[in-house]
């Protein structure tokens, strides 16, 4: 059972990622085409993961940017993405809609770093959590017969 959760854990953390980054690219067609505030930006891009659960905070409508960065810790499983997350966050809404862009694409370079070496961590440590998992219960099995 811990090798399934481990496994299932590693593979959160890569669909995150991509959901991430794809949410990252619609933040920047926004920025660039709609010149909305952030708030509106987050509440129509919603069908992500991290963006629908900071629309749901009471603390959104004050702080959409702190809902944010709310979501994402309650999302993200790793303590490094959340310390990505925090620095992107921390500069989202502060400048220019040029600074903006240039911010979202920085971020998404530093993004691609994460998620190599979560798909890295995945292909290399799922089998083996599986496999351990698989061990351990048939040495159980037959420690109890």
């Amino acid at each position: 059972m811990t090798g399934i959760l481990s496994t299932k854990r590693l593979k959160k953390r890569v669909n995150m990622l991509l959901e991430t980054k794809r949410m990252l690219l619609r933040f920047k067609t926004e920025i660039s085409y709609a010149s909305q505030d952030i708030g509106a930006i987050i509440r129509t891009a919603s069908e992500y993961t991290v963006c629908e659960a900071a629309v749901a905070l009471p603390a959104f409508m004050l702080n959409p940017c702190h809902a944010l960065l709310e979501a994402a810790r309650d999302n993200l499983p790793d303590s490094k993405d959340i310390e990505w997350f925090e620095d992107f966050i921390s500069g989202l809404g502060q400048s220019d809609t040029a600074g903006q862009i240039e911010h979202i694409d920085l971020h998404k370079e530093l993004l691609q770093s994460h998620i190599d070496q979560a798909v890295h961590d995945y292909s290399t440590k799922a089998k083996l959590y599986l496999a351990l998992g698989l061990f351990s219960g048939v040495v159980l099995c037959t420690l109890i017969v």
